[in-house]
């Protein structure tokens, strides 16, 4: 019997796809820890996680040596107060599972929009989108970087010199009385 291309190329596809999921079931990102905490402050708030809009990065938060988890999550109301709000939590990595540490609003309609999550140097950053006084609800349009960092038990909101107005491709930056501003 002949083998043809597709014959190897296949199982080396679902291989490869098979580690990837157990690499990323094994990060954290999925953990039942997490899940519990954001469906119990779901249920505080009175409304339900779009769980298809959480995003989860791993990275060290308190210098322990150890990778935590900052989870972006959306909790949205119901019934007669309609809200869509962001939080970041932050979980250590215990011995045994992630334990809750910190969480905070960072946005929702009407504040601001969070699309991206990183960490760096102990440094939780999320890039936003900022409304400006003539965006529609539907579109903020100013681009905006925030930093948070992992205190005790509180996230706090890294001075205002830690966010970056939005500018042009290409632009250089100049420092002005220590914000970052677009010449």
């Amino acid at each position: 019997m002949r083998v043809g291309a597709i014959g190897l190329v296949l199982p080396a596809v679902v291989a490869i796809f098979c580690l990837t999921m157990t690499a990323i079931a094994d990060d954290g990102v999925s953990d039942p820890a997490i899940d519990r905490w954001i469906t119990k402050q779901a249920y505080r708030m009175k409304g339900v996680e779009r769980k298809q809009a959480r995003y989860t990065v791993i990275g060290d938060l308190d210098g322990d040596g150890r990778d935590d988890v900052a989870v972006l999550y959306t909790i949205e109301g119901a019934g007669k107060v309609r809200y869509r709000l962001r939080y970041l939590a932050a979980f250590h990595r215990g011995p045994r599972s992630l334990q809750y540490r910190a969480h905070t609003m960072v946005g929702g309609r009407g504040i601001r929009e969070v699309n991206r999550l990183t960490i760096l140097h102990r440094t939780i950053e999320i890039e936003t989108l900022e409304y400006r006084p003539e965006d529609a609800l539907c579109c903020p349009s100013r681009f905006a970087t925030h930093r948070y960092r992992l205190n005790g038990g509180r996230l706090l909101r890294l001075a205002a010199w830690a966010s970056t107005p939005w500018r042009p491709h290409g632009e250089p930056w100049a420092q002005t009385a220590g914000v970052q501003a677009a010449v």
